[in-house]
């Protein structure tokens, strides 16, 4: 049986069945979509996946993220390198690269910072490219940034998987949210995974029926507290008495130190930025959150770490979805972390200014950047 290709017709008539949002007008969906469809041609099925995978879910977030990528092309139009821009967003291969770059660059246009994407720059005798040139006209600061993505260490691959299949059963249930703390303390070999989170969900489904707390401690393999909203307290105290976190699942994943990683990935991104200037990098490093999900206590080692990189003066390192220790907003010393959900997916944000920063940051533009990643 052959089935008819997906074109823009196919998908304007399926996410027309998206609920509206309160404000949202079904016009502004609809002009949304033709605008992405003018940006990227007629031929659906050549759009980067991540394109395409949002455009075929019809979850109301979706509607949110077309709406944010599409005004943030636009908001950027007259940056010096869009053209540049856009052909990376248009290619398959380098789209995911490029959305990375167009998120810092959207929150930092937003925020009042002048851009420029892949401005050349001399690193010694070699011609670099940094991703994004930006200028603060209120002190007359331009500086450097460089993003990327740490890419979890290849033996940490299944277990990430095993730990985030754990956790989403917390958040499986969101009309009754529960209180929870818990480790998995070793990796779970694969042919083990399904009888464990099986055992797991028992578990919530008795405390949910229950309205109980109860404590799982499965020998070498598991430690978990769960109890309804209202217990909330029982679960906090058990996890004080286990050195552990309330509303925090972690896991002991196989052995790959993930600060040396980090490190080693500053290190390699930096060559692309200048000296002389107070350069900013930004990096996706899940890996760092799964093995230490309480961003709080994770700030201030990443401050010690970016002070063997004088030439960053400020590390900004993004987890996307969610942490199991949330937290919206918090000052630790001079880092920030915050939580944002701009373009419909969850993402939590450290910035980390380096105390020793060849060339500091000034403070004005410091809190620039800040208010930039908190919107």
């Amino acid at each position: 049986m052959q089935f008819p290709p997906i074109d823009w017709s196919h998908i304007a008539l399926a996410r027309a069945g998206i609920p509206l949002e309160n404000g949202t007008a079904l016009t502004a969906r609809e002009e949304e979509l033709a605008a992405l469809r003018r940006f990227y041609g007629e031929d659906v099925m050549s759009l980067p996946l991540r394109v395409l995978e949002r455009l075929l879910n019809n979850a109301t977030w979706t509607v949110q993220w077309i709406s944010w990528f599409v005004h943030s092309v636009d908001q950027v139009k007259e940056s010096r390198g869009y053209a540049a821009l856009c052909d990376q967003l248009q290619d398959r291969e380098k789209f995911d690269s490029a959305w990375t770059v167009l998120q810092i660059a959207e929150r930092a246009h937003t925020a009042g910072f002048n851009i420029a994407f892949d401005a050349p720059v001399h690193v010694g005798k070699h011609k670099k490219i940094p991703d994004i040139m930006l200028h603060d006209e209120a002190t007359d600061t331009s500086f450097y940034a460089e993003i990327s993505v740490m890419f979890t260490a290849q033996n940490q691959v299944a277990a990430s998987a095993v730990f985030r299949q754990f956790a989403d059963l917390f958040t499986e249930f969101r009309d009754e949210p529960l209180a929870y703390a818990g480790l998995v303390l070793k990796p779970i070999p694969q042919e083990e995974v399904e009888g464990l989170v099986g055992r797991v969900r028992l578990e919530v489904l008795e405390v949910r029926r229950d309205r109980a707390f109860r404590e799982v401690r499965i020998p070498d393999t598991l430690v978990l507290a769960l109890a309804p909203e209202e217990r909330a307290s029982q679960v906090a105290a058990w996890a004080k008495a286990n050195e552990l976190e309330p509303r925090a699942f972690g896991a002991v994943l196989p052995g790959a130190d993930q600060f040396a990683r980090l490190s080693r990935k500053i290190a390699y991104e930096g060559e692309q930025l200048p000296d002389g200037h107070a350069n900013l990098m930004v990096l996706w490093a899940q890996g760092l959150f799964v093995g230490f999900p309480d961003p709080v206590a994770l700030a201030p080692h990443l401050a010690e770490m970016v002070k063997d990189h004088p030439k960053v003066a400020i590390l900004v390192i993004v987890f996307e979805g969610y942490t199991f220790a949330p937290v919206a907003r918090a000052d630790v010393d001079d880092c920030l972390i915050v939580a944002s959900r701009r373009d419909g997916d969850n993402r939590q944000f450290i910035v980390v200014p380096n105390a020793a920063a060849a060339v500091p940051m000034p403070i004005a533009v410091t809190d620039r950047l800040k208010q930039a990643f908190s919107l």
